[in-house]
Order: structure tokens, then C-alpha cells, then sequence
């Protein structure tokens, strides 16, 4: 019974934060976000907050295909 309530409370506290994730428009993946041997930030130059998704796509992903949308800014979004 602890390990279920253990489980929900990680499930819960994760798809709670990859909505965060979704709202600010960060490019980091519900796989990254879930992943407890390989979470985002875990690899070289991953730094927290994710960078933008860009003008382009409408979900995240990690794939090559963004790597041109990650640089642009959405509007209204300041780079300062």
C-alpha cells in the first residue's frame, strides 16, 4: 500500500509539473519528465528552465526538427 500511495504521489507531483511545463511553452518532453534514470537536465548543457518551443511546434519534443524552433521566441515573450 505505501509503494501504490508512493507511486500516485511521483505520478501526480510529474503530470502536475508537465502541465507547468506546457503553460510557460518549455521544450521538454513528458518522457524526459518522467524518466527517473534519465531525467531532464541529467545530460551535458541541459540547463533548467528548458528552452522555449518556438514558433513552429505546438507540443515538445527532442527531436532534431525543433532545434530551429527552440531559438526562435514566442511573441510577447521578452528575452531579457
Amino acid at each position: 500500500m505505501p509503494a501504490i500511495a508512493f507511486g500516485l504521489g511521483w505520478l501526480g507531483y510529474t503530470v502536475t509539473l508537465y502541465g507547468v511545463a506546457l503553460l510557460k511553452g518549455w521544450n521538454i518532453t513528458f518522457g524526459q519528465m518522467i524518466s527517473p534514470t534519465k531525467p531532464y537536465g541529467s545530460q551535458k548543457g541541459q540547463s533548467w528552465p528548458p528552452p522555449q518551443i518556438g514558433n513552429t511546434a505546438v507540443l515538445p519534443s527532442d527531436n532534431a526538427a525543433t532545434v530551429a524552433a527552440k531559438t526562435n521566441a514566442k511573441p510577447g515573450v521578452s528575452g531579457a
